[in-house]
């Protein structure tokens, strides 16, 4: 699991939005506790005829009241954009440490200095609406936890590397000397089986009866050695004629690297 979310960028700044939204619940807690003990406001009395404690109260109260919707929307949001969550969720937590320092002043009016903590709220709030309408009418959305893919146009044979290797559905992948893995897309590579340069058989590969060649020929080396280099020779004038320019002129699409 922990591979998978290394694979996600930005991840780790979800879990440090949750953590910061749980420490300031409990600061928001820890100094209602401090004022009960402060105006003498026994347990379980949750207002006072004093609105100095009131002011404790209601900055906390208020808080969790919005926490719910603040959650609701910050998952989805994650899920598909977490750097743009991440700071939503930082602004509008950040913004109830300002709500309630205005609100232990005594004076209720300047807990409107926590005013800005809209902006991450409805920032998360219309993207999970843009989000919803995209799916809605069948648009394409854009997930962030997908690396970026770099294409590069494959216009030759020579454009492919010599080693690679492929999975059980049927899709190329190598690697460089820089260890970035390459991927080669199953599909454009199904479209190309009919090309001359997809029927001219790899070299050097070892002699496996009924797998590289065929089991008939195996006892004459002669004919072995043949199966081995394929049909090298029947389509070396077709490579030599330029497979690029059928490549480029047949198969414009780009591969997945």
């Amino acid at each position: 699991m922990l591979i998978q979310l290394n694979e996600v960028p930005n991840a780790g700044y979800v879990y440090l939005a949750v953590v910061y939204t749980v420490l300031m619940n409990f600061y928001l807690s820890h100094n209602v506790m401090k004022a009960r003990k402060k105006f003498d406001v026994k347990y379980p009395t949750m207002y006072s005829s004093d609105d100095r404690f009131n002011c404790y109260q209601r900055a906390h109260q208020n808080t969790l009241e919005y926490i719910p919707y603040v959650i609701i929307l910050f998952i989805p949001c994650a899920i598909a954009w977490p750097l743009f969550a991440s700071i939503c969720q930082a602004i509008w937590v950040t913004s109830r440490f300002v709500y309630a320092h205005g609100y232990y002043t005594g004076d209720p009016e300047k807990r409107m200095r926590g005013v800005f903590g809209y902006i991450g709220f409805l920032g998360m709030l219309l993207y999970n609406i843009w989000i919803a309408i995209k799916l809605i009418f069948g648009l394409k959305v854009e997930m962030s936890t997908e690396k970026p893919i770099k294409r590069i146009p494959v216009r030759k044979a020579q454009d492919l590397p010599s080693d690679c290797s492929g999975t059980p559905g049927g899709t190329i992948y190598g690697t460089t000397p820089g260890g970035t893995k390459i991927i080669y897309d199953r599909l454009y590579l199904l479209r190309m089986r009919d090309h001359v340069v997809s029927q001219t058989p790899p070299r050097d590969m070892p002699n496996i009866p009924g797998v590289t060649c065929v089991e008939s020929f195996v006892s004459d080396s002669t004919t072995n050695n043949a199966c081995e280099h394929g049909r090298v020779e029947d389509n070396k004038n077709a490579i030599d004629e330029g497979p690029e320019d059928n490549l480029k002129n047949q198969y414009p699409d780009e591969l997945e690297l």
